[in-house]
């Protein structure tokens, strides 16, 4: 029996309803030839003015630590052309880009908006960033260790 494929229409379904949502399983198929977006911040998700012009593909939501049923599935296959991570500036999302680095067989990218420093100046907040400072110092190590390009 041939495999059939299904084709979801993400693009179309988004500008219908405003988004469009995948249950995801580590055994399923599912995979892009356009880049797949990872946005660890909800305001950001919901509001993707922020998003290059020219950018394209499937953006992805997740809440802090990248939960491993998405890592499990992001892991099993190549699912996207490009996986590009826009985690937070802090020691959680510096963590979630090692995790993403040791465990998929493709490059991902880990996305610093135009003008990022001063906007982390302006909008980052301190108490945060001390308390997730040894998860960013332990992360920085391991990415030297992986041989991950710098950021």
């Amino acid at each position: 029996m041939a495999a059939s494929t299904k084709n979801l229409a993400l693009t179309q379904l988004t500008h219908l309803a405003g988004c469009a949502s995948l249950m995801i399983h580590q055994q399923d198929d599912w995979h892009s030839t356009q880049p797949l977006w990872l946005v660890e911040n909800q305001a950001l998700f919901d509001d993707l003015s922020w998003l290059p012009a020219e950018a394209t593909g499937t953006v992805l939501y997740y809440a802090g630590h990248i939960h491993g049923v998405l890592l499990d599935w992001l892991a099993k296959q190549p699912r996207c052309s490009e996986l590009i991570l826009f985690a937070d500036y802090d020691g959680v999302g510096l963590s979630n880009y090692v995790r993403l680095c040791e465990r998929l067989q493709q490059q991902v990218q880990f996305w610093l908006m135009p003008n990022w420093q001063q906007k982390l100046q302006h909008m980052g907040n301190r108490e945060l960033w001390l308390n997730n400072r040894p998860l960013f110092d332990s992360s920085v190590e391991k990415l030297n260790s992986l041989k991950q390009p710098k950021l």
